[in-house]
């Protein structure tokens, strides 16, 4: 009788240590479930955002090419192309000759990044900045102004087109430059003065007469 109520103890026992690594492993697997849905809600909300906004956003590969693994959709509205048409290929076929050291220079740093990282184990944190000129399908130059990042084992820049501002700015440049040309032609004494009566313009005739 004694063996056989230390056999149903401990047969007891093991069934109590087997239903609490149960107990255990399905808290497990309900946090890994809860995590699963936290993940998929963060995922859903940046697909969400990253269709719905007007800036382009682009993942890169980790390579010299930079070639593209993602673009969003309002890229159609900027540029003409289907994102489709521009995953796997690199962004120096679109971009302008003048405008493509300054990406080099940009992914030379992210790869010596990358390079330390293999070496230190620690994480560069790297924020890269580059205005350039994007051909779109017509085969007219698109303004940009990109922001990039390292994210996990890609690139991730944030591209804003700035086309309409640098047409403004090039409009007020030939403007200030066209007055100024008028300014310092035309005949006789022109000058101008601040609140306090100071000179701070004169043209060329107005100097002679005043002998400046």
């Amino acid at each position: 009788m004694g063996d056989r109520g230390k056999d149903k103890e401990q047969l007891l026992n093991e069934l109590m240590k087997l239903r609490t690594k149960i107990t255990e492993l399905e808290h497990v697997k309900a946090s890994q479930k809860q995590t699963e849905k936290k993940l998929a809600k963060s995922e859903e909300l940046h697909r969400l955002i990253a269709e719905n906004t007007s800036d382009v956003i682009t993942l890169h590969d980790f390579n010299l090419q930079a070639t593209l693994t993602y673009i969003s959709p309002s890229i159609k509205d900027i540029s003409g192309y289907e994102p489709k048409e521009l995953i796997g290929k690199s962004p120096f076929e679109f971009i302008h000759p003048e405008d493509k050291k300054k990406l080099f220079s940009i992914l030379r740093n992210y790869v010596n990044a990358k390079v330390k990282k293999l070496f230190t184990g620690k994480e560069s944190s790297i924020t890269e900045r580059i205005e350039y000129r994007f051909k779109d399908k017509e085969g007219d130059w698109r303004y940009f102004q990109g922001t990039g990042n390292i994210v996990r084992n890609q690139l991730l820049f944030i591209n804003r087109d700035i086309t309409d501002q640098k047409k403004i700015e090039e409009r007020i440049k030939k403007s200030e430059e066209k007055y100024h040309n008028l300014f310092e032609n035309m005949p006789g004494a022109y000058y101008r003065t601040d609140r306090e009566g100071n000179l701070i313009m004169i043209n060329p005739e107005g100097a002679k007469l005043f002998g400046y």
